[in-house]
C-alpha cells in the first residue's frame, strides 16, 4: 500500500500577518499561515476564509488534492482510509488527528477530496475528535466518511461523522461502516478488516459518485458510554515518555508514565501501540473474563455496510 508524507512541505508566512507570498508559493504544498486575523481569500477564487482565528496556525491544504484524515491509535483506520485514498486519483497527503495541534485550522478546496476515517467507541467517534474536526473549513469539497467497528455496532457514529463535515462545509458523497479488528478486546474481529473486507472495500472505493448523499440528523446522539478498562504501565516501562507524548487526552503525566489518569483515559490503546518495549496494557484482574464474554456476545460476523 502506498505510503504519503505528512505535511509533505511548507511555506511559513510572515508572522502576524496573514498574508499570501505569491513569489515564494509552492504549488505542490500546503500552506501555514499564522495570522491574528485573516480574512483574505485565494486570489484564484476557490477558496473563502470565512472565519476569522485569533490565535493559532491556518493550514491551507494543497489544491485538486486528496488528503486522508484519521483518528487511528491501533492503525487500523488508517490503513483503511490509505487503501480508499491509493485507488483516487490525484496528489495525496495526509492529516494523522493524534498529531495534529489543536491549534491547527485546515482549510480545503472546491475541488478538493477529503477522505475521513475514525473508529468508533461506544457507538460513538472518539470523544477528542468532534473538536479537532470543527477547526476544519470544507469550502464545499467532497468527502467520504468511513467509521471502523469491532464487530458490535457503529450505532451513531457514522451520522455523527457526517454531521460535522456538513457543519463544516463538506459535501458527503459515499459513506461506509467498516469491521476492523476491535481494538479494546482484540480477539473480536480478529485479523479484520480481512481479505472479503478488502475486496468490497476496493470495489466501493472505485465506484465513481459526485452527487451528495441525502443526510438526516436528528441532533441527538446516544450518550458517549463510559469503557471500564484502562491501560497501565509495567514494570518494563523504562520512561521514555512515548505513550505520554501521543496520548490524546493527556492523561498520562510524562514524570510517571506508568500512571493512566482514569478519569481523563478514552482507552483508545495509542500508548499501548506506540511502546517500543511493549509496557503497557490492559492490567484489571476482570480484562480476560470481560474479553471472552464480550466475544460470545459479539462472536457472528458482521459485514461492512456503503453508501
Amino acid at each position: 500500500m502506498k505510503e504519503f508524507p505528512l505535511y509533505p512541505c511548507y511555506d511559513i508566512l510572515t508572522k502576524g500577518t496573514g498574508k499570501l507570498n505569491q513569489g515564494n508559493k509552492k504549488q505542490a504544498c500546503p500552506v501555514l499561515l499564522y495570522p491574528n486575523i485573516y480574512k483574505e481569500e485565494d486570489r484564484q477564487g476557490s477558496l473563502s476564509l470565512s472565519k476569522t482565528y485569533p490565535k493559532g496556525k491556518i493550514l491551507i491544504m494543497q489544491k485538486n488534492s486528496i488528503t486522508s484524515i484519521y483518528f487511528s491509535p491501533a492503525g487500523t483506520t488508517r490503513s483503511i482510509v490509505q487503501k480508499v485514498a491509493s485507488l483516487q486519483e490525484g496528489k495525496h497527503q495526509e492529516l494523522d488527528l493524534l498529531s495534529l495541534a489543536k491549534d491547527t485550522h485546515p482549510v480545503f478546496h472546491t475541488d478538493d477530496l477529503v477522505i475521513v476515517g475514525m473508529p468508533v467507541y461506544a457507538g460513538r467517534i472518539p470523544s477528542t475528535c468532534p473538536s479537532l474536526l470543527r477547526t476544519f473549513q470544507g469550502n464545499g469539497a467532497k468527502a467520504i466518511a468511513i467509521v471502523a467497528y469491532g464487530n458490535r455496532a457503529y450505532e451513531d457514529a457514522l451520522r455523527e461523522l457526517e454531521t460535522i463535515l456538513i457543519q463544516q462545509g463538506f459535501l458527503i458523497i459515499k459513506a461506509a461502516a467498516v469491521i476492523a479488528q476491535h481494538s479494546l478486546f482484540p480477539l473480536v474481529a480478529k485479523n479484520r478488516p480481512d481479505s472479503s473486507d478488502w475486496l468490497k472495500i476496493e470495489h466501493w472505493a472505485k465506484e465513481q459518485r459526485n452527487r451528495p448523499l441525502q443526510h438526516t440528523d436528528e441532533g441527538t446522539y446516544r450518550e458517549r458510554g463510559k469503557i471500564s478498562f484502562k491501560p497501565e504501565g509495567t514494570e518494563q516501562c523504562n520512561n521514555c515518555g512515548l505513550c505520554a507524548a501521543i496520548c490524546p487526552a493527556k492523561a498520562i503525566d510524562i514524570r510517571e508514565p506508568r500512571k493512566t489518569d482514569k478519569e481523563k483515559c478514552i482507552s483508545c490503546t495509542a500508548c499501548i501501540h506506540v511502546c517500543p518495549v511493549h509496557a503497557r496494557a490492559f492490567l484489571d484482574e476482570k480484562y480476560p473474563q470481560a474479553q471472552q464474554a464480550f466475544l460470545e456476545r459479539n462472536s457472528e460476523r458482521k459485514e461492512p455496510e456503503f453508501f
